[in-house]
């Protein structure tokens, strides 16, 4: 229930902002902002999380939101897994690839 609300007043923040031309949100609002962006990118909507975060400029913004900030933003850059083939047979790397595939990792 509590997540709810925090949802609406977030998108309220917003959209208020938006039409008052106000594109930052003021520091009584600015750990809210933290919280939801926490919990979105636990959800794994990072960029989503990201686009909240930049509410606040980055010079004026709390070292919690700052670190925050961060660690979504080098999260959503991407995750890199290198498989050793010396110790696998092709048969092992071929199921690992389709499994990955399936988990909606990009193979390259």
């Amino acid at each position: 229930m509590q997540l709810f609300l925090l949802q609406d007043v977030m998108e309220k923040s917003v959209v208020l902002g938006l039409a008052s031309g106000t594109k930052q949100v003021s520091a009584s609002l600015e750990r809210l902002v933290c919280y939801y962006a926490e919990l979105l990118a636990s959800q794994g909507l990072l960029d989503t999380a990201l686009e909240y975060l930049n509410l606040s400029p980055a010079d004026n913004s709390s070292q919690e939101m700052q670190i925050l900030r961060d660690r979504i933003s080098q999260s959503s850059q991407g995750i890199y897994i290198y498989i050793y083939l010396t110790s696998m047979s092709s048969i092992d790397v071929q199921l690992l690839l389709v499994c990955f595939k399936g988990l909606g990792f990009k193979i390259c």
